[in-house]
């Protein structure tokens, strides 16, 4: 194979204990017509000796210094000329079907600047944890405005166009926190979204990702949250009805954090953070109703498989019937 299709970039560091199931995913895709680049940014554990026992032609391994998951992604960017671009954590798994299943989708969608799904959890040992990430789009005419209520795309399904990855600049180096959230915000200003309603990926829960959020790691992750609603809603040329979802976007955000401020145990910081959300300027009547469905879905149905499913279910039906209207 002399033209890849698709480029897959797995950055990573010192996970040489998934690194080989993350691996395995991708090697094991229905469609094959694959780059593999992995970016090993300053791995100190046995990541090169993982990396050297892997013989597929098809993967290339790219080695900088600590520089930071952005900067990995976008050196392996740079290095491609594929028409899509995929990425995988390196502690998460695809499942076979993904790559084409979700290039495929883009190959139906010629708008779409690029096409995302779902995923479920799963524990460290891989054994299957309740919830799913990802869903619809609220607003599925006005991607941009769908991201702003809310981050709902998941970064392990998400396949771009090349294209639109260079015209959005790529991740935004540096930071921390959010990149994927920033990087779909500014591809989706110009560009389509598509959304498969399936589970195509799996991400793993465990102590030193961040996903499981401590205390320490909180602060900085809701800052950078605040910092992306910032940049955008700072631009001169928004347009007025993304403008418009200014109060909402910030509820929603406060909203989040309560509630995992509250399940961190910062109740006091859980109830400020509830203020924000009322103080945001929309509707207190909203407010209180999302409050109330938020906490009920986070700390009641949605930590069981069964309602979890239930209230998803319902979820699209209310969409349906709103889109209707």
């Amino acid at each position: 194979m002399t033209t890849p299709r698709v480029t897959v970039i797995v950055p990573t560091r010192n996970r040489a204990r998934y690194l080989p199931q993350a691996l395995a995913s991708v090697f094991d895709q229905t469609r094959g017509d694959f780059e593999l680049i992995v970016v090993d940014d300053g791995s100190t554990d046995r990541t090169q000796d993982v990396l050297g026992r892997v013989a597929d032609p098809r993967m290339t391994v790219i080695r900088q210094d600590p520089r930071g998951i952005s900067a990995a992604l976008n050196a392996a960017l740079a290095s491609t000329r594929s028409p899509y671009v995929a990425r995988l954590d390196d502690d998460d798994l695809w499942l076979p079907d993904l790559l084409e299943t979700q290039v495929g989708a883009l190959e139906e969608r010629p708008d779409a600047g690029f096409v995302y799904a779902r995923c479920e959890l799963m524990a460290a040992d891989g054994a299957p944890r309740p919830g799913t990430h990802g869903a619809p789009l609220r607003y599925p005419a006005d991607p941009f405005r769908s991201l702003l209520y809310g981050d709902c795309t998941t970064s392990i399904t998400s396949v771009y166009r090349r294209g639109v990855l260079e015209e959005a600049g790529g991740w935004q180096e540096g930071a921390l926190y959010c990149e994927d959230w920033d990087l779909a915000l500014r591809a989706a200003r110009n560009h389509g979204v598509a959304f498969v309603d399936r589970v195509l990926g799996r991400v793993r829960r465990h102590e030193s990702n961040s996903i499981r959020l401590t205390s320490s790691a909180f602060d900085t992750r809701l800052a950078a949250r605040e910092r992306v609603l910032d940049v955008v809603f700072s631009a001169e040329d928004l347009p007025p009805a993304a403008a418009a979802l200014r109060p909402v976007a910030y509820r929603n955000l406060h909203i989040g954090a309560a509630l995992q401020l509250s399940g961190l145990g910062r109740r006091a910081d859980a109830r400020q953070e509830l203020a924000r959300a009322f103080a945001a300027g929309g509707s207190p009547l909203a407010t209180a109703g999302r409050v109330g469905w938020s906490f009920l879905l986070w700390r009641g149905i949605g930590r069981f498989r069964p309602t979890a499913e239930l209230a998803r279910w319902l979820m699209t039906h209310l969409r349906a019937v709103r889109r209707m209207r």
